[in-house]
């Protein structure tokens, strides 16, 4: 339990600070990171959600 709730802070942080982590990820190509940055965001809910399951 102690562990699904430190996920869900970090995860929390990331959304707050609008972290980009598609452009993290792939700091070469800045045209598939502005591509596919909404699909990484959507990722990152179901991770959140994922992390409340543990």
């Amino acid at each position: 339990m102690k562990l699904a709730s430190t996920v869900n802070v970090f995860l929390d942080s990331y959304v707050e600070e609008e972290v980009h982590f598609w452009a993290i990820t792939t700091q070469n190509e800045p045209f598939q990171a502005i591509t596919n940055e909404d699909f990484f965001y959507k990722n990152l809910v179901l991770s959140r959600k994922w992390a409340r399951l543990g």
